[in-house]
This record gives structure tokens, sequence and C-alpha cells, in this order.
């Protein structure tokens, strides 16, 4: 083994040993924070090259084409429901527990709900949303924000016969977001 491969293979085991050691909520925090931040630089470059509003609807555009096409896959994948719970179920629940969505919910998921109104609890702890806010400047606040449309935009395709919004929102100063979905 080469002196370069041999100090590199000490470097990574090294991390992992700290990884392995260190605080699930710090770690949670501070990738949360690099992600925030990084968010926000390209928000300002984006705002410094096109203007605010233009950085919006572009990143708006996106982020929203993107997460309907994921609600769209995984609505046909389970047949095309059109119930409430089969919603709440699938992004609520199991899309709340993935890896690109470290938010925590309190209790039972839900401050409202019957056959068509649901109207989620408050998210917990939404790492992402309190570092934008904390880092973030009123402008580049706007294109994080427009950013967000994800949630509202996968819950849209999996089932456009129920009106999404946003109850609460960390962008506007709620210290947490909430959703609530009723049927058209």
């Amino acid at each position: 083994m080469k002196i370069s491969e041999k100090v590199a293979k000490d470097q990574r085991e090294k991390v992992e040993q700290q990884l392995r050691e260190a605080d699930p909520v710090q770690l949670c925090e501070e990738l949360s924070t690099s992600r925030a931040q990084d968010i926000l630089l390209m928000a300002r470059i984006l705002i410094d090259e096109v203007g605010l509003e233009k950085a919006k609807e572009l990143v708006y555009k996106t982020r929203y084409d993107s997460a309907y096409k994921k609600g769209r896959k995984a609505a046909e994948a389970k047949g095309n429901p059109k119930d409430l719970d089969s919603i709440v179920e699938w992004y609520f629940l199991k899309q709340a527990a993935t890896k690109d969505k470290p938010y925590v919910l309190k209790g039972k998921g839900f401050e409202e709900k019957t056959e068509t109104k649901y109207v989620s609890e408050p998210l917990a702890i939404c790492y992402l949303g309190e570092a934008l806010v904390k880092y973030g400047d009123p402008e580049t606040l706007q294109v994080a924000e427009a950013r967000c449309c994800h949630d509202i935009a996968a819950l849209n395709g999996f089932n456009p016969d129920f009106k999404v919004s946003w109850t609460k929102s960390y962008f506007r100063g709620d210290g947490c977001c909430q959703f609530t979905l009723e049927k058209k």
C-alpha cells in the first residue's frame, strides 16, 4: 500500500469512528446548516444574475415539476387511489421518514382529520427550515420558500382532487410548517 493510500485509509477510519460516536441531533443540525448555506448561496447567485422574481419563478418551476412527477409516479404505483388516507399515509407517514426529509412529527401526525380534510400537525423539527431562516436574508428566503414548493407539488401529483396549502411556514415566521389538504 502506498503512503498516500494509507493516509487516506487512516483518515477515513478516523472520520467513520467520529461519525459513530457523534450526537445524531448535532449531525442533523450541521448537515442542514451546510445544505441551507449552499441553497442560500445559490439563491443569491441566481438573484444577482436574473433578479428576484425570475429566480423565484425558475426555482419554483424546477422543484414543482420534479416533485409533481414523483407524486404521480407514487400514485400510479399504488393504483391511483383517490382517498385522503392514501395521500396522508404515502406522504406524511412514509415520505416524512426518508433520509432527504430530516424533520420529525410530534405525535399522531394531524390536528384535524375527516374524510375530506386533513390538517397536519406542525412539524416538530425541520432542521433545514430552521437553518434557512437563521442564515437567509429577505431575498434569499423568498427563493428558499419557492424551493419548498416540493411538498405541495408532490401531494398535487399524487392526487390533484385535493387542494393543498401551507397553513404555517418557517418562511412566514411561524416557527414550523403545517399543511392542509381539502377535497376540491
